[in-house]
């Protein structure tokens, strides 16, 4: 059975100028790898810029953004995360057969050469690994497939394709990881994703319904906390 590149790809880094662009940019980083050092310098980079003060959810610490510890720890969890889909990106492929794996290789491969460039490059790499799997969620077996839908609700995001579309691919993302009891980095990525897409389409209550369960889900993941103080100040 084909086997899915994880080698590391050197990152172009934007200029982030609204704590709404680092969210599809991190999951950018988990795909992508490299070291603690160098994710938690360019965490810094994305996060100080665009937000200042602390973020406090109720009934949570206070969470200091700018503080370089948190960035640190920051890319060691996103690290971990890494490894975390690795994993499960195996295990979802050996339920599947060769042609959808094919397929999904050759998504990560594109995902890797746009996730290196810039400008239009970059949105057309974007769209070449979208095509790709959505080729695998059309199938009747692709389509139980957490880890593909998560792909394409990420690619629908940074190709700029109607949110509509994108709070559905993260739904079914969602609905099939928590039925896998062994994905749960998928099933949680994928809430607090759908989460911030609900409240970027003004679904004020299905957003706040969507955080809560996402904070249950990962009560101390910093990121969570940051997206959960977004929602409750709706």
């Amino acid at each position: 059975m084909p086997t899915v590149s994880t080698t590391p790809t050197v990152l172009t880094t934007p200029v982030v100028t609204s704590p709404d662009r680092y969210l599809p940019y991190e999951y950018r980083l988990l795909r992508t790898g490299g070291s603690v050092e160098s994710l938690a310098e360019t965490l810094y980079s994305l996060l100080s810029p665009s937000l200042s003060g602390v973020s406090k959810v109720p009934g949570h610490e206070p969470l200091n953004v700018e503080s370089q510890a948190l960035c640190g720890a920051l890319a060691q969890r996103l690290m971990a995360q890494q490894h975390a889909l690795t994993e499960a990106d195996t295990r979802l492929n050996e339920r599947h057969d060769d042609a959808i794996v094919r397929l999904l290789q050759e998504e990560a491969e594109a995902f890797a050469v746009a996730a290196s460039a810039v400008g239009r490059a970059q949105r057309e790499g974007y769209k070449d690994a979208l095509h790709l799997v959505q080729g695998v969620t059309k199938t009747p077996s692709g389509r139980r497939h957490c880890g593909a839908w998560f792909r394409q609700g990420w690619l629908l995001w940074n190709t700029e394709a109607p949110l509509t579309e994108v709070e559905e691919a993260f739904y079914q993302a969602a609905r099939l990881a928590a039925a896998i009891p062994a994905e749960e980095v998928y099933r949680d990525l994928a809430v607090r994703h759908l989460a911030e897409i609900q409240i970027a389409l003004g679904q004020h209550d299905n957003a706040r319904e969507t955080m809560a369960a996402a904070l249950t889900l990962a009560p101390q993941d910093p990121l969570t906390l940051r997206a959960a103080a977004r929602a409750a100040a709706l």
